[in-house]
């Protein structure tokens, strides 16, 4: 009998033993699954936060458009792309005529508002798929695949009247224009610096003649 009390005994022990290592072991396992969970929010906060760290640093700040490491990375492309294809691409530079007197008139805030108005215009003047770059102060580069060159002036063209139209800024009507200089793959360089260089040199000459006409800009 005493032997029999003994096995019970022992048979209890074991099972309350099993039992605490079985409830042990949820309880490491709930631990386990809270520190995975937290660690999985962690990596998840740390991708957010690095893609929007990467999305602030290709992108301009005022405007939101892509800026110059983000518009030299898709003339690379453009290049790789254009020239498998044998197809042509447009780069348009364009910077705002006489821009410094809406600054000086109207300060600094209305010339935000200005340039921000003006990289949607353009952005609405061109495709989906053209990159539309603010490269600093108020200069604006257009990317654009065309299907030949005299393409590229129905797109100057659009772009100029959408520019054309009075803007709305700081309660005042403010009336802008832009000159506007374009470089061709590959007939005006098969490289981004000499397609650049051609394009902004361009857009020199083009406002040279504005300023010789007296300019073409009223506020």
């Amino acid at each position: 009998m005493f032997g029999m009390d003994n096995k019970l005994s022992l048979a209890a022990l074991l099972c309350l033993l099993f039992a605490v290592a079985n409830c042990w072991l949820l309880i490491r396992l709930a631990a386990v699954r809270r520190q995975r969970d937290a660690a999985g929010v962690t990596i998840a906060l740390l991708q957010k936060e690095m893609a929007l760290l990467q999305d602030q640093a290709l992108h301009d700040h005022l405007t939101g458009l892509p800026n110059r490491a983000l518009l030299e990375d898709r003339i690379r492309q453009a290049l790789v792309k254009a020239t498998r294809e044998e197809t042509n691409f447009l780069i348009l530079f364009l910077d705002l005529d006489r821009f410094k007197p809406v600054n000086d008139m109207y300060g600094h805030d209305v010339g935000d508002r200005l340039l921000i108005d003006v990289g949607r215009r353009i952005r609405q003047a061109v495709r989906e798929e053209d990159t539309v770059a603010r490269i600093g102060g108020d200069e604006f580069v257009v990317l654009a695949f065309i299907s030949s060159p005299p393409d590229a002036a129905l797109m100057v063209r659009k772009i100029g009247d959408v520019l054309n139209h009075p803007f709305e800024a700081g309660g005042n009507a403010i009336h802008i224009a832009a000159s506007i200089g374009q470089s061709v793959f590959p007939q005006d360089g098969r490289s981004l610096e000499e397609l650049l260089w051609k394009a902004d040199g361009a857009m020199y000459l083009h406002k040279k003649r504005t300023h010789k006409n007296n300019g073409v800009v009223s506020i």
